[in-house]
Formats: C-alpha cells, sequence, structure tokens
C-alpha cells in the first residue's frame, strides 16, 4: 500500500507542474504578443523603446513559452 500512496503523490504533484509550466508558457506568448500589439492597442510606453528591441524581446518570449510548454507537455508523453 506504501508504494501505491508513493505513485499516487508523484501522480498528483506531475500533474500540478504540467498545469504550472503549459500556463507560464502561454503567459510568456501572451506577453510578446502584447508588446508586438501595445501601439495598436493604444498602449504608450513611458521610455522610448526602439521596434528592433520589442521585436527580440517578442521572439525571446515566444520561444521560451514554447519551451515551457513542451517541458510541461513531455511529462505527460
Amino acid at each position: 500500500m506504501e508504494k501505491y500512496e508513493r505513485n499516487r503523490k508523484r501522480k498528483g504533484t506531475t500533474q500540478i507542474r504540467v498545469i504550472y509550466y503549459v500556463t507560464m508558457g502561454l503567459l510568456y506568448i501572451c506577453f510578446g504578443v502584447f508588446l508586438l500589439l501595445a501601439e495598436d492597442l493604444g498602449f504608450v510606453f513611458q521610455i522610448d523603446i526602439s521596434q528592433t528591441f520589442i521585436w527580440t524581446l517578442s521572439i525571446i518570449l515566444f520561444l521560451y513559452g514554447g519551451f515551457r510548454i513542451y517541458r510541461g507537455l513531455k511529462h505527460i508523453f
């Protein structure tokens, strides 16, 4: 019975970890989309940020968000 309990607890923490990784990945991707669309949405930055920096940061956020989602889904499969 002890082995069954350990496996059940491990499965629960794995599911929480998957949810955490996927949620954080989606947040990073959403923030990257927000950065790209900020000017179109009427958001004005307090400091002067170049378009090159915005594009670079957005691409980094997309890649990292995709990595977090991949890392989370890797635990399922």
